[in-house]
């Protein structure tokens, strides 16, 4: 295959995974414009590997190196909007956001928190209700465990953004729901553990 066919192909991939993406959260899309998009699409999972990162794995199958390094290069690149969800006894919803930095020339996930913070990240958010998540979030979050929402904006304004909403499909797995921020709409999905590279702890 040329370099330039090549070229087309990931383009060409990429835009079927944003066009399915939009279908899904928007809804508004024929069967068959999902029906082109990659059979690995699907919902993805996490297994840790021998360094603490979590692999990409779809049905209990493990993505294959190749594909697992392309998705990862990806997300290094273009990193979608992190935020972990967790609900407290009183039912009080809290999150903490996470971000990829340079450690030791390696990407790792570190929250953004003040240094010497005891809560290590962790704030309630009243708001959230406001944002009008559909499906709603609540029921998706079990006292005592954690949820990764990936998020991205569905309508970009430029292309390194348009990005982010096929690295949420390709790597987190397929759109799970949407919600409503600053006046813009964004496709999110939930997933229990982080993937790709491990935390800096």
């Amino acid at each position: 295959m040329t370099m330039r066919a090549l070229g087309d192909s990931v383009r060409t991939r990429r835009f079927a995974i944003v066009v399915g993406f939009l279908c899904a959260t928007l809804g508004g899309c024929s069967r068959a414009a999902v029906a082109n998009l990659p059979a690995d699409a699907g919902p993805a999972n996490a297994a840790l590997n021998a360094g603490g990162a979590a692999l990409l794995s779809r049905n209990g199958v493990v993505v294959p190196k190749e594909e697992l390094q392309e998705h990862c290069n990806q997300l290094a690149r273009t990193t979608p909007g992190i935020e972990e969800l967790r609900m407290e006894n009183d039912g009080t919803i809290e999150s903490r956001q996470w971000v990829l930095v340079a450690h030791d020339s390696a990407p790792r996930w570190a929250v953004v928190s003040a240094k010497n913070d005891p809560s290590r990240g962790w704030a309630p958010k009243p708001g959230i209700a406001q944002l009008d998540f559909r499906p709603q979030l609540r029921p998706a979050l079990t006292k005592g465990a954690s949820q990764f929402l990936a998020y991205a904006p569905i309508q970009s304004d430029n292309y390194d953004e348009s990005l982010k909403i096929a690295t949420v499909t390709e790597v987190f797995g397929g759109p799970q729901g949407k919600f409503q921020w600053r006046g813009r709409t964004y496709g999110y999905t939930l997933t229990p553990e982080l993937v790709c590279f491990p935390r800096l702890e």
